[in-house]
């Protein structure tokens, strides 16, 4: 399991209204312009991306218009060697390289099987079935070279409902993220609310909370604590502990990790737990950054050779063996443009 070793390292706002005199946090850009393509209005299918050979640390930012969703349809590296095809539902979990249905924007990072990408393909699908459509359209890309730090950082946005212990949040996602270094760069303080999802691929109440906040810099991931997170579908109705709504996060509608309240239902709204809120907000952050559970309810599981069920990104992560990152887990989390010296 990789060590705890670094240091929390904490540079507080006050509701976002006052500058931090040492912010470490930097923007993630300046991403580069690559190339726009269209949908073919008779297959829904883009041509084919290439993308030039770089060295580095490597990301996509795909967008396209708003309420368009689309996915990767195929994907080949420098040997010729086939990363994806389409599928359904909200993710391919038989590709080689195990990509996510995007909803208008979304971050792609060029790691594991995807390393030395040279051209990526996309596919519109219709954002509730998430199966595939035709229809015109049309999607930009841009890419992000940086270098992997040496000594990993996030900065993060509290925006909670509830009293959090701001210092003690950020110490303790320190040793829950294998000692990555985390800084809380602002606080935003919201009312209680419940937040309902109608289906796997709805995010109009999260992404409408978001798009309320004050702007913040590009790279800046919002963690919001506190309201409830309701998923409703023709089956059932359940409260979900936490939810991130793409993996990796990093662009589009909803970009945030959201973290419900454990007292929802009831007229109690005292903060959960220090070590309670950690545990889930590390695990959601662990998503943000691009990882998957270990194992899936179906019996999928990650592409690491290192896999451990029992660690933070098990999919029921309050367990008391749920703790610690494997060194492939790390390797992945710290090779999202997010986290940065």
């Amino acid at each position: 399991m990789k060590p705890s070793t670094r240091p929390s390292c904490l540079a507080l706002l006050v509701l976002a209204a006052c500058a931090a005199p040492e912010q470490r946090a930097a923007p993630a850009g300046p991403w580069q312009p690559l190339t726009s393509v269209t949908f073919d209005a008779a297959t829904g299918h883009s041509e084919s991306v290439s993308l030039p050979a770089s060295e580095g640390r490597v990301a996509l930012r795909i967008s396209s218009t708003p309420d368009t969703c689309f996915q990767v349809i195929g994907a080949t590296d420098a040997s010729g060697v086939e990363l994806a095809q389409p599928f359904a539902g909200p993710e391919c979990v038989d590709c080689a390289w195990r990509t996510a249905m995007v909803r208008e924007a979304g971050v792609l990072v060029l790691t594991g099987p995807a390393e030395g990408l040279s051209s990526v393909q996309f596919g519109r699908v219709d954002c509730q079935s998430m199966a595939g459509i035709v229809g015109p359209g049309a999607v930009t890309v841009e890419r992000l070279i940086t270098s992997v730090p040496s000594e990993p950082t996030l900065a993060l946005r509290l925006v909670s409902t509830t009293e959090v212990d701001v210092a003690r949040l950020a110490e303790d996602l320190a040793a829950e993220l294998a000692g990555v270094r985390i800084e809380i760069v602002a606080t935003v303080t919201i009312a209680p609310r419940e937040l309902r999802l109608d289906g796997r691929s709805d995010v109009a109440a999260l992404a409408a909370l978001i798009a309320d906040l004050p702007p913040q810099d590009d790279g800046v991931i919002d963690v919001v604590i506190g309201p409830c997170l309701i998923r409703a579908d023709p089956f059932s109705t359940q409260r979900l502990a936490g939810l991130t709504p793409r993996i990796p996060g990093g662009a589009g509608p909803a970009d945030a990790v959201f973290i419900s309240r454990q007292t929802c239902g009831s007229r109690d709204d005292s903060p959960d737990r220090p070590e309670v809120v950690a545990r889930l907000v590390a695990h959601e952050l662990g998503h943000y950054l691009g990882l998957f559970h270990p194992e899936e309810a179906d019996g999928t599981v990650d592409a690491f050779v290192d896999t451990a069920i029992d660690n933070l990104m098990h999919r029921f992560p309050l367990l008391r063996d749920a703790q610690g990152l494997t060194d492939a887990q790390y390797a992945r989390l710290i090779a999202h443009p997010f986290v940065r010296e």
